[in-house]
């Protein structure tokens, strides 16, 4: 039994190992994980991924956010996140724009955002396609014209 227990554990740890790199590459943190530097900006990315990685990965809740620019319409969007908060550092990440913003967060379900005439509207559903349908709907509704979908994610 000993012998199989030690198996086992040769066989989790460098799986978590692997876990946590996939898991904190997209904030720029792997290296700093596999070499034990973990800084400040690494913290909270740190706690989703051990969070994310200790029973095996991918269970657990699902957040995402869309993040938006109104200057440039640059987007940026993430998922499959096991904390809200986790989410929107790599959608604003992604948006890459001194002026983006979390439009929306979403969990376990799809988002999008819809834009026009200077409107940002955004909706939930369970689809891709209902969550954009809302989405202009809604940008319509606010007054927008010629709303379109920006961004989109589930």
């Amino acid at each position: 039994m000993g012998a199989a227990f030690l198996l086992a554990l040769a066989v989790a740890a460098p799986a978590h190992a692997d876990c946590m790199s996939r898991c904190l590459a997209p904030y720029g943190c792997a290296l700093d994980y596999e070499s034990s530097r973990v800084g400040p900006r690494c913290s909270i990315p740190q706690i989703e991924c051990e969070a994310k990685c200790r029973d095996g990965g991918e269970s657990g809740p699902s957040f995402g956010a869309i993040a938006y620019s109104r200057s440039t319409g640059a987007v940026g969007w993430s998922y499959s996140f096991g904390l809200e908060r986790a989410a929107n550092a790599p959608a604003l990440g992604n948006c890459a724009r001194r002026d983006c913003e979390v439009i929306v967060t979403f969990h376990d379900t799809c988002a999008a955002i819809a834009v026009g005439g200077g409107v940002v509207a955004w909706a939930w559903a369970g689809s891709q396609s209902r969550a954009e349908d809302d989405a202009k709907a809604e940008c319509v509704k606010l007054g927008g014209k010629s709303c379109r979908v920006e961004a989109w994610a589930c």
